[in-house]
């Protein structure tokens, strides 16, 4: 029973309603922004995603190639399949039951039937070829043939064993009934004395599955593993296919559905012969091949190869049989549209045997050369050899050939074809004429033009002409545009991906600017883009765009933007803000951003790994990279290598650095890369790192010796990461203010450029993950994290030791699903602040310490001036340079660091008590190893010696040590103190809030002390002496000050003294007395005490106390006479008169040393201050 059906409406809603995300995400990675998707179009080659989908409105749209529609008409591209079988792929993936129209209940019934059987028969098949690959292939058989394994595996290249009916034993016992079997083709029925027996239809046989275009299992094509004797009763065929009842053999190209996409990304196809011949093509990487299988060429095939390609090159068997199928098959896909190309194996053999014969890379290269032309070529060339020995063969011949040029229906073709056989073949044209045809375009206009005019025009559907774009419509010339668009490169912002274009129209105007993919997306939104730019004027559809699109956007040069600011290793170059720093040179940005590298290639294995749409130069001709194989057919073989030899080839890959493009689409994307643009190189030469290295220490002492060998460590950072085993420490700056670290910071923040104003102030905004995404984004550079305070949250200390330990946070992805980045640090970290960070131990372990304080001052303020100037200007980047041509002798760290690392814990114990901890030594044998490697190996010269920089970092390891050890005594004195019952709020210890808004722990260490002795030693815990503890706890960080007298205990009837500890800071430290006070809900005020502490007289000391007060100054801030004459009197008896503190001031300016007063007038209403050091 026949009848018509069709997939009902019903059906096809159904299937519009399943998500498209879910459709299309099953064969893409999409990357999501609220409802709108991205990801690499699957239809055209692109390394930037401009394939869009719209969840709201359930469509895709790719911005590149045009394509658009449902999720039915995706899958129907991407499958290359029709409506019906796209629908039915969603639905029965969806679960959807089938309806048909125009079918009756028993109709409706039949079909499902059918469907089942369909089912149930690639159940079957499946199951078969399971079977059959458990069984090892004769070894010979794939060796004989230079088949590899893996490439077996692809096509599941199976074999069925000689026994005559095993696979119907093993099937039946599992399960699978006999009529199933024969209806699936996997056995045959003989009928014996009249018993039917069954045997297996495969038997002794290589068995090669055959495909659909989907990948699904339809057939199997059995090869002979044994060839019959001459002599053999019987000769099985070579070749054995599935029954015809269960698949068309003309409906079906062998190696398609491995072959689809291969063949839309060369835009060709390779036409065999035989499965062997797919299987070696394939091998050899030519993976855009298929085959007929075991039929000729039927018009179905040639159909469903058009849905990938409308060009394809034949490569025939090289025997009479072959030569012959080539002219049919040809002829036939030359009247589908076809163009034909033609490449012949050495003759008597296969195109198997040619790849075999030839092996290497560069012998194929040379065999690929050969390809020709059909028409204008093989064909030509047998037609004048053919047509030379009669004048009855040449007539034949001429015929011959014209019968082929008629097969051609597109009248530009044609004639182009006709033109090129006539030039080479005088007879034909002059006893030739081509047929006419009715067109639409006007052939005998278009026959005027140049042909490579008509070429373009045949190509891309327009052509150029006085600096306008036209085509033909309706046998009329139409005007597109009065303009001409030349690409310079396709570069990816970090908002949008946009076209760097040069536009040129009719009137000689020339406009370059940037064009974002969604400004090329539809006709309305380009004429927008460039009506902006004047006189130029777009005419043409949706559909010239698109065309014009096609031409333009073809080997079009891309610019990656680098990963990160500093060393980026895919490339091994160092990026700044204003170029990159590659093999010793920097190379600027033009004014589009862009930045060429040319990087030598020395070998055919080199040259291999270079990847598609690159440009690779060729003794300075530029020539564009698709693919290894298309390449190497463009030179011959003994040049290219002459090249290569010669040094003469290089690939050519261009970067994209957003930061020092002067073109914006956005006005908002002027602050996106504010702090990257500081990240520049000055181009200043002269200064060199032997010098710079010298000032930093006369300028900042010992500290500077530390700063040099951290900047370097910095620059090399990655490396040494790695071989620390995931660490990198930190550097730390810290004492009062006007102690000269935040000026040692500057120096070391411009080695990287310029740097943002007092750093990356982590105390006044910056929030722990902003720093993390920062230090996230520059690799191997220096980041100043500012304002450290021990009163900073717990996050923050956990983001400032996970910079040590390169552990970031995993944040989530504003894609509706799981997906998530991990911000993990790439650069090197120094911290400064007032505070040494004590308050966790583990950060204080992650640090190496440097104090500054009047002590550590330089007198060389010479140096210091120098210094500063020199980054003023610039020079300092050029040092920075200079020292990344070292990275190859960091290679060795790995050895050397172990054999320093041993030598610091025996220079450890001769110095402290007991063994350092293994963080604390690595501190400084990461400083120190750098030293040595650069020193010994780079030959690099430092104003310092190793042993002097070993020991000033062993100095500092025991200064820490101390440090930490103070902090946790006292800490456990406290918590003793917290737990004896007899020491009582009130009298021993009070909590009050004083007018400075900080909570306060008044402790009377000398009352308590005898219930501290006798508490400790009833815990095991080695009691401290009263002087001790006093030493100690105004070491500590929660110290504020000693009252000496006056401080009042409501259980006290006189005042006394008392020590004053930050109890806010205590608590955070899980250190908390009893108190009956709510904490919550304290007042300030201030206790007695602290008038009598605050108030000093003044009697002849003005001038010291003057000089003091200055130097706990802000500097560079334009400050009121008025309120620093009211701070400086807050605690002074008697206050001072206003024109005795400015004379006093005044006096203070001449004799104050590294400072510079400046007064806004002669009143001296306002005054700012400045440190030359």
């Amino acid at each position: 029973m026949s009848y018509n059906k069709r997939i009902s409406d019903d059906t096809i809603q159904k299937v519009k309603q399943v998500d498209i995300v879910a459709v299309v995400g099953a064969y893409l990675p999409l990357k999501t922004t609220g409802t709108r998707h991205q990801a690499c179009c699957p239809f055209h080659v692109e390394k930037t995603p401009s394939f869009s989908i719209n969840e709201v409105k359930q469509i895709f749209k790719c911005f590149g190639c045009g394509a658009a529609g449902d999720s039915i008409a995706f899958v129907q591209k991407k499958e290359n399949w029709s409506f019906a079988e796209a629908v039915l792929d969603i639905a029965t993936k969806n679960g959807i039951p089938l309806e048909y129209e125009n079918l009756s209940g028993e109709q409706q019934q039949e079909a499902e039937q059918a469907y089942q059987v369909r089912k149930s028969r690639q159940l079957l098949l499946e199951y078969a070829l399971a079977y059959y690959q458990a069984n090892d292939l004769p070894a010979t058989w794939p060796q004989q043939r230079r088949l590899h394994e893996t490439t077996l595996l692809d096509f599941k290249v199976a074999l069925a064993p000689a026994e005559k009916d095993q696979f119907f034993k093993d099937a039946t016992a599992a399960g699978y009934q006999p009529d199933q079997l024969l209806l699936a083709g996997l056995i045959r029925e003989v009928t014996l004395e009249s018993k039917t027996v069954a045997y297996d239809f495969f038997q002794d046989r290589i068995l090669f599955p055959i495909h659909d275009h989907r990948g699904q299992l339809v057939a199997f094509t059995g090869r002979l593993v044994r060839e019959p004797a001459p002599d053999a009763t019987y000769k099985p065929p070579k070749y054995l296919n599935s029954p015809d009842t269960v698949w068309t053999k003309g409906d079906h190209l062998y190696g398609l559905h491995l072959a689809g996409k291969h063949i839309q990304e060369k835009q060709f196809a390779y036409l065999v012969e035989g499965n062997v011949d797919v299987l070696s093509f394939y091998q050899a990487d030519f993976k855009n091949t298929v085959a007929p299988c075991g039929t000729a060429l039927t018009l179905n095939q040639i159909q469903l190869l058009k849905k990938y390609t409308d060009t394809v090159v034949i490569v025939p068997d090289h025997d009479a049989a072959g030569l012959k199928a080539l002219h049919k098959n040809a002829q036939l896909l030359i009247e589908q549209g076809f163009i034909v190309r033609v490449l012949l194996p050495g003759k008597e053999r296969d195109p198997d045997e040619e790849i075999r014969k030839l092996i290497t890379p560069e012998k194929i290269g040379e065999w690929l050369r050969d390809t020709k032309e059909y028409i204008s070529g093989y064909l030509l060339d047998e037609c004048q050899s053919q047509g030379c020995l009669s004048p009855h063969e040449k007539a034949e011949q001429i015929t011959r050939m014209g019968t082929v040029l008629e097969l051609i229906e597109k009248d530009i073709l044609r004639n182009t074809y006709f033109d090129e056989v006539c030039e080479r073949w005088p007879d034909f044209k002059k006893n030739y004429k081509l047929q006419k045809r009715k067109s639409e375009t006007d052939s005998q206009e278009l026959s005027k033009l140049e042909s490579t005019t008509r070429a373009a025009y045949f190509d891309f559907g327009y052509y150029e002409k006085d600096g306008c774009y036209y085509t033909y419509e309706k046998k009329q010339e139409i005007m597109i545009c009065n303009f001409t668009i030349e690409i310079l490169y396709f570069v990816l912002s970090e908002n949008e991906p946009k076209y760097v274009c040069i536009f040129r129209n009719m009137f000689g105007k020339v406009r370059t600017t940037a064009v974002s993919t969604d400004d090329f997306t539809g006709v309305g939104t380009f004429k927008r883009a460039i009506g902006k730019l004047g006189a130029f004027i777009f005419d043409g559809t949706e559909t010239h765009l698109n065309k014009i699109k096609m031409k333009l956007f073809d080997g079009v040069i891309e610019a990656v933007q680098p990963r990160y600011m500093g060393y980026n290793s895919h490339g091994d170059f160092y990026t700044w803000a204003n170029g990159l720093f590659y093999d010793g040179q920097f190379i600027k940005s033009d004014k589009y951003g862009i930045v060429p590298l040319r990087k030598p290639i020395k070998s055919l294995e080199e040259l291999a790994q270079v990847t598609s749409d690159s440009q690779v130069e060729i003794n300075k001709s530029l020539l564009f990279f698709r693919s290894y194989n298309q390449f190497i057919t463009q030179l011959p073989a003994d040049q290219l290598q002459e090249q290569l030899t010669a040094g003469k080839v290089y690939q050519l890959s261009y970067y994209y650095l957003p930061f020092s493009t002067t073109l914006k689409l956005n006005p908002e994307e002027d602050d996106t890369y504010e702090l990257e643009r500081m990240f520049r190189h000055f181009e200043k030469p002269g200064l060199t790192f032997e010098r710079w290295a010298t000032l930093l220490v006369e300028a900042y002492g010992n500290n500077g010796k530390v700063m040099v060998c951290f900047f370097l460590a910095a620059l090399y950072r990655d490396i040494i990461f790695k071989e620390n085993s995931n660490y990198f420490p930190l550097l730390d700056h810290f004492g009062p203010r006007g102690a000269g670290k935040s000026k040692g910071a500057e120096s070391l923040a411009a080695m990287f450029g310029e740097y943002p104003e007092d750093g990356v102030n982590i105390e006044g905004g910056s929030t722990a993950t902003g720093i993390r995404r920062y230090m996230a984004s520059v690799r191997n550079g220096l980041i100043w994290l500012n304002e450290y305070k021990n009163t900073a949250s717990d996050q923050l200390i956990g983001m400032l030791k996970g910079i040590a330990d390169g552990s970031g946070k995993m944040t989530g992805r504003a894609t509706g699903g799981n997906e998530t980045k991990n911000y993990k640090p790439q650069s090197a970290a120094l911290l400064c602040g007032q505070d040494l960070p004590t308050k966790d131990p583990a950060l204080l372990s992650r640090t190496i310490i440097s104090e500054f304080n009047e002590q550590t001052k330089q007198t060389s303020v010479t140096a210091y001036q120098e210094l500063k100037q020199l980054e003023k200007d610039g020079y300092t980047t050029s040092v920075t340079c200079q020292m990344l041509q070292y990275r190859s002798h960091m290679k060795h760290y790995r050895q050397v660091e172990p054999k320093i690392n041993q030598k610091v814990k025996a220079k450890c114990r001769e110095v402290l008590e007991f063994p350092p901890d293994d963080r604390a030594v690595l501190n400084i044998s990461t400083l120190l190893t750098t030293y040595q490697i650069l020193a010994e190996q780079g030959q690099v010269q430092f104003p310092f010696s190793y042993e002097d920089i070993q020991q000033e970092l062993v100095t500092r390891l025991k200064l820490q040590v101390e440090i930490q050890a103070v902090s946790d005594d006292v800490e456990q004195y406290l918590l003793v103190l917290q737990s004896i019952r007899e020491v009582r709020e009130g009298e021993h210890y009070k909590i009050q809030r004083e007018a400075d808004g900080v909570t306060k722990l008044f402790l009377r260490t000398k009352a308590v002390h005898n219930f501290y002795l006798a508490t400790a030693r009833t815990q095991n815990i080695t009691p401290l002496g009263i002087s001790t503890i006093r030493v100690y706890l105004e070491k500590h960080r929660a110290f504020l000050e000693v009252r000496e007298r006056g401080v009042h205990f409501p259980e006290l009837a006189n005042t006394t003294s008392a020590m004053v500890l930050n109890y806010d800071l205590l608590r955070r430290q899980g250190i908390e007395f009893q108190t009956k006070t709510n904490l919550q809900q304290l007042t300030s005020e201030d206790d007695p005490s602290a008038k009598l502490a605050r108030l000093i007289k003044l009697n002849g000391n003005a001038p010291e106390l003057i000089a003091a007060f200055v130097k706990d100054q802000p500097l560079d801030q334009w400050l009121s006479t008025e309120e620093l004459l009211a701070d400086f009197n807050y605690n002074k008896s008697p206050k001072m008169a206003r024109d005795k503190f400015m004379e006093a001031i005044h006096q203070n300016a001449q004799v104050a040393p590294n400072r510079q007063y400046d007064f806004s007038d002669k009143t001296g209403t306002m005054v700012r201050f400045k440190q030359y050091f």
